[in-house]
């Protein structure tokens, strides 16, 4: 499996030849009304995938101020031929997710993104409040 991009958005819609409609793209700032308070944050994962490639392990590491741990996720991705694969094509898949959390302090944050152990991405946010 190759990570071709992650973004955090503000909403998103998918669609059936495999895209994604995305709004806000790119967000790297959430406001909360006070501390502490639960984050939600969307997250699309694009995913290419090999014919015949085993499943795939996806872990993600989320870390807030002064890299302190908030726990992660964890799942097996396997790719599937879309409409219209042609054998020996890449097959594509968008992965949506939401972080969802509980912020105890302002500060920068991070999702990092590992592929069968390895370190693929991160996607850096701050939680901001007044």
């Amino acid at each position: 499996m190759r990570l071709v991009w992650a973004v955090a958005c503000r909403s998103y819609e998918l669609q059936d030849d495999r895209t994604a409609d995305i709004e806000g793209a790119g967000v790297n700032r959430v406001w909360v009304n006070r501390m502490p308070e639960e984050v939600s944050l969307p997250l699309l994962l694009r995913l290419g995938f090999l014919e015949n490639e085993p499943p795939t392990e996806l872990r993600i590491e989320l870390y807030g101020p002064e890299m302190s741990s908030f726990g992660e996720l964890a799942t097996s991705l396997e790719g599937e031929p879309g409409p219209g694969h042609r054998p020996g094509d890449e097959m594509p898949m968008i992965y949506p997710l939401e972080l969802r959390f509980w912020a105890n302090r302002v500060g920068n944050y991070s999702a990092e993104i590992y592929a069968d152990g390895r370190h693929q991405d991160s996607v850096f946010f701050v939680v901001e409040a007044p």
